[in-house]
């Protein structure tokens, strides 16, 4: 149980370890090799709650193993019971936040709407309800009323490089290239290289740089993305297309060429029919 206790306490520390963000719908990093481990703890909680089945805090904590277990409908069971167990509960403000993360993440949109609002009406100074609702908001379109929680969650959380990356794609998905840059540069000011969403911001800028003819800006971003992770395949063929319009075609398929390697076998006809 200590080992249990250890991780809800990381959560609370990091604050925003499950979350859920604009980005391009981010796959959970996992290691396969903790697996036997999860598994021998969630045995051990099982335990624990056929002793004190009232206990909330024991689902919240076999929550988390359902979630490393990559078991989304089990952990959001869970932080139901907990919810019901405890609705007046001091932190039951983040059990609604992480089942809406779940909820977001199993493609239930109004529940997650509904969980992170709920979140929010139980702590008002909850940065992170504001920025996965403003996150939800804006990937479904609402760009407004995402725009109001995203600067409610700067507001509460100043140069929070995470929310203005938000802000820049919910400018850029409305088409408002000018604002969305501004956000993207403001979210690289706070951002470190090392910071897992760093070289998707820097795409996004040089995909922005592409798009109004600015190609050899474009190639610097894409450049700095993959100095980041150099296998990221956006980077890649947004460079291709970068390189083709300055008349670069060799280069032009070398970058789609270690696309397809990487799995964007999509792009195999485009290849065949341009390269060859």
């Amino acid at each position: 149980m200590k080992q249990l206790i250890y991780k809800l306490a990381i959560v609370f520390i990091i604050g925003l370890s499950l979350k859920t963000y604009a980005q391009d719908n981010f796959s959970i990093p996992r290691d396969t090799s903790n697996y036997s481990k999860i598994r021998i703890e969630l045995s051990e909680i099982n335990k624990e709650i056929k002793k004190d089945s009232s206990n909330c805090f024991l689902y919240f904590s076999r929550n988390l193993l359902y979630f490393e277990l990559l078991q989304l409908q089990q952990a959001k069971n869970d932080l139901s019971k907990a919810i019901s167990l405890c609705p007046n509960d001091t932190i039951t403000y983040f059990y609604f936040y992480q089942r809406g993360s779940l909820n977001d993440k199993l493609n239930l949109t109004q529940e997650a709407f509904n969980d992170f609002s709920k979140s929010i009406e139980l702590k008002p100074d909850f940065e992170g309800g504001y920025l996965d609702r403003g996150t939800l908001l804006t990937n479904s379109g609402y760009f407004k009323e995402g725009r109001m929680d995203l600067h409610k969650a700067l507001a509460l959380k100043p140069n929070w490089a995470d929310a203005y990356f938000i802000l820049g794609t919910n400018y850029d998905f409305s088409g408002e290239k000018d604002s969305a840059l501004v956000y993207y540069e403001k979210s690289i000011d706070y951002k470190s290289d090392k910071d897992q969403f760093t070289h998707k911001t820097y795409n996004n800028i040089g995909a922005i740089y592409n798009q109004t003819g600015k190609f050899k800006e474009a190639i610097a971003m894409f450049d700095k993305a993959l100095e980041i992770e150099e296998n990221y395949t956006f980077a890649l063929t947004n460079r291709a297309e970068s390189k083709y319009h300055l008349g670069d075609k060799v280069a032009a398929c070398k970058d789609l060429k270690q696309a397809i390697g990487l799995g964007r076998t999509n792009l195999t006809d485009t290849y065949r029919n341009f390269c060859n």
